[in-house]
């Protein structure tokens, strides 16, 4: 279907669901857009390299990926990966070299404090709001329903949050981030393993 324009391939990909409903069969699809593997399959079997990486359903794959390549492969846009490590007090701490940002304990695994981890978060699990870690707001993309927020912080990179449309940024705005505790990923640095 990747040769068909947006409209076509939508219809087709409709058009496949129905079959597979009427007849009742098992489908075997291939496809390297992960739109389509989202929206057509019962259950996806991600390769890398010709190896297995994670089979399961559309949800489990996106909320539940085993790796972080699985992670970063799943999602529009691609999931947020930060380095850094975790220290654990009252509260724990997630730190990379250029900020720092507070968890609630009970989100950490304890076998992660004080190792150095990547972090996964997805767009609409960062916060942009009134409270934590500065920033700026390097681009915005709106999508008609919601906006995607690029924001640098003290690096290069940049990281991205999904709004709601109705609010209004432009670049160069001076924003505020955090994390929502329910979409943390986190995963070992050397192999990509969820921890």
């Amino acid at each position: 279907l990747s040769n068909l324009d947006l409209k076509l391939r939508e219809l087709m990909r409709t058009e496949l669901k129905r079959l597979h409903e009427e007849l009742k069969s098992t489908f075997l699809y291939v496809t390297h857009d992960q739109a389509e593997a989202m929206t057509m399959a019962d259950r996806i079997m991600v390769m890398e390299k010709g190896y297995i990486q994670q089979v399961g359903t559309p949800l489990e794959i996106y909320r539940k990926p085993m790796n972080q390549f699985v992670a970063t492969f799943f999602g529009q846009p691609t999931m947020n990966i930060l380095v850094g490590s975790v220290s654990n007090s009252e509260t724990s701490i997630f730190r990379t070299d250029f900020f720092e940002v507070s968890l609630p304990n009970s989100s950490i695994p304890v076998s992660i404090i004080g190792k150095r981890i990547s972090l996964g978060v997805r767009s609409e699990h960062v916060i942009i709001g009134e409270k934590g870690t500065k920033a700026k707001v390097k681009l915005i993309e709106p999508l008609g329903d919601e906006t995607l927020v690029f924001f640098s912080y003290g690096t290069e990179d940049l990281l991205v949050g999904k709004v709601d449309a109705d609010r209004k940024f432009k670049a160069g705005d001076e924003i505020c981030f955090g994390f929502d505790p329910k979409g943390l990923h986190f995963f070992d640095i050397d192999n990509g393993i969820r921890l």
